[in-house]
């Protein structure tokens, strides 16, 4: 079985030692949440190691990673705000964590392949820890989320990496967006920055400097009205919906 090193305390020292932001703050309240993910992370490190997280580099072993407090900070403020938010890869829920510690009231609807073994124990495990506010689905996100019909305020999206498949989720994610929705895509670079800039619809208005970075992305206007007008023609089909159930 594989080992990947950590400390006693997982890097409680660093989290410790963060500014007293918010940030800050909700990772010192929520660093039990951390370590119990890691303990799930680590029976199955064969399948992953040495992939990281929103938390945790290849470089940190299991501890708690300072250095990629920026990209961290990006997600959190991306969800202070939200009341719902959508994510694409879900790994071993770092990312999942920080967006539940970002809003109490929040629900979260997330979706991974579930390639390894402990993402379902993990996404189980905050559940419990956060009832009511996590709505998990297994499956490819090309198949799943053409079949979901909401919109939500935060668009998380770190599941495949390679251009083609980063291009798919930001494509099926655009009709999902309200006109303020704003989106967020992991390590970007390569294959993911270059399907940002193809599909088109986003304008990148932040990269944080850190290791693994994320950015922050709006909608552009042409993409502001496409949502409009896909809002409103979700609406008429509601409105003709529950008439039909009404006769």
């Amino acid at each position: 079985m594989t080992q990947v090193k950590h400390s006693p305390d997982f890097g409680l020292s660093h989290v410790l030692s963060l500014a007293d932001d918010d940030v800050g703050a909700a990772l010192r309240k929520g660093f039990h949440h951390f370590v119990a993910l890691q303990r799930l992370m680590m029976p199955t490190a064969s399948e992953w190691y040495p992939c990281g997280g929103y938390m945790m580099s290849p470089h940190s072993g299991m501890d708690y990673e300072p250095s990629m407090l920026a990209k961290q900070a990006v997600l959190f403020e991306a969800c202070k705000d939200a009341k719902t938010v959508l994510e694409v890869g879900v790994h071993g829920g770092h990312s999942l964590l920080l967006a539940l510690l970002a809003n109490d009231s929040s629900t979260v609807v997330c979706m991974d392949i579930g390639a390894y073994g402990h993402t379902l124990p993990c996404v189980r495990y905050l559940q419990s820890q956060f009832p009511g506010r996590v709505l998990y689905i297994q499956g490819d996100s090309s198949a799943i989320l053409p079949l979901v019909h909401a919109t939500f305020d935060t668009i998380h999206i770190d599941g495949d990496h390679s251009y083609d498949g980063v291009k798919q989720d930001i494509t099926n994610s655009l009709r999902l967006a309200k006109k303020d929705t704003i989106f967020i895509l992991d390590d970007y670079y390569d294959g993911v920055e270059r399907a940002v800039r193809d599909v088109g619809a986003l304008e990148v208005i932040h990269v944080p400097n850190c290791a693994w970075t994320n950015c922050v992305a709006l909608l552009t206007d042409a993409a502001k009205d496409a949502a409009k007008d896909a809002a409103k023609d979700a609406a008429k089909d509601a409105a003709k919906d529950a008439a039909k159930d009404a006769a």
